[in-house]
C-alpha cells in the first residue's frame, strides 16, 4: 500500500491556475510557467549539494566516479600481486605528503611500507592486529576524524557485523577502502572496483552514467607511467 504526499503550493494563488485552460502555450507563456515552476521547485525541494569525495589524482576515476567517498566504503576486489594499492596510492601519498595521517590495516603483516612510492612513511599509521581484532580496529581509526582514510588490506569475510564499519565511517567522516581477494558481499559500499589488466582497473559499482562495467586507466593527473606492478603491490 503505498502512500501519497502533497505538497500544496507555498502561495494562495496555484502555479497552474497561472496556466490557460485550452489552448497551446506561445514561447513567452512557457517561459513564465517553467520559471514559476523552477521557483515552486526551489521553495518546497531545495537542491541538496551532493556528498564530496576525495579526490583520486587519477582522471579516469575522477570521471567515472568523482572521487573516493567521504565519508564511505570502497572495495578494490582482486588477488594479490594485481596492483590492488595502485589506485588508492596517489590519494595515499598526496595526504601523507601534505602532513595528514593515514591508517593501514594489515592483519597479515605482509605490507612492505618503503615499497609505498610517494608516501611520507612518518605519516603512515601501519597497524597489524590479530585476524579476531580486525573489525573493532577498524571501527576505532574510522571514528577518528584525525585520520581521513583508512586502508584494509585482506581482512576476514564480514558477517552483518559490517554495517558497523559504515556508522564508524560517517562519525568520523573517513574513508575506507579494503583490499580483498572475495567480493565481500555483506560490506556496503559505495565503489567497487576489481583488478585484473595491468594499469587498469574495472568499475563494478558506483559508476556515473555508463560508467560501470568499463576499464579505466590508472595513469596519475601527473602524465607519469601507469601505476602498474612494483614491489609489493597489494
Amino acid at each position: 500500500m503505498s502512500a501519497v504526499l502533497a505538497i500544496p503550493p507555498p502561495h494562495e494563488a496555484s502555479i497552474s491556475a497561472e496556466v490557460p485552460a485550452e489552448g497551446p502555450l506561445d514561447t513567452r507563456q512557457r517561459a513564465h510557467v517553467v520559471a514559476a515552476l523552477r521557483a515552486h521547485l526551489a521553495e518546497v525541494a531545495p537542491l541538496r549539494p551532493l556528498p564530496i569525495g576525495l579526490p583520486t589524482g587519477i582522471p579516469a576515476l575522477e570521471a567515472a566516479f568523482g572521487g573516493w567517498p567521504s565519508p564511505g566504503i570502497a572495495l578494490i576486489q582482486g588477488p594479490v600481486g594485481s596492483g590492488r594499492l595502485a589506485p588508492i596510492l596517489p590519494l595515499l601519498a598526496r595526504l601523507t605528503r601534505s602532513g595528514r595521517r593515514v591508517a593501514i590495516i594489515d592483519p597479515s603483516g605482509l605490507l612492505h611500507p618503503p615499497g609505498l612510492r610517494g608516501v611520507m612513511l612518518d605519516n603512515l599509521l601501519l597497524v597489524r592486529p590479530g585476524l579476531n581484532r580486525v573489525l573493532w580496529t577498524i571501527e576505532q581509526l574510522s571514528r577518528c576524524s584525525a585520520v581521513p582514510l583508512t586502508i584494509v588490506i585482506d581482512p576476514p569475510g564480514f558477517s552483518r557485523s559490517a554495517l558497523r564499519i559504515q556508522r564508524a565511517a560517517a562519525a568520523g567522516q573517513n574513508t575506507v577502502v579494503i583490499l580483498s581477494e572475495v567480493r565481500q558481499t555483506r560490506l556496503p559500499v559505495q565503489v567497487h572496483l576489481q583488478t585484473g589488466r595491468p594499469g587498469h582497473v574495472q568499475l563494478l559499482r558506483g559508476g556515473r552514467g555508463r560508467a560501470s562495467g568499463r576499464w579505466l586507466s590508472l595513469r596519475s593527473s601527473s602524465d607519469s607511467p601507469p601505476l602498474e606492478r612494483r614491489a609489493f603491490p597489494f
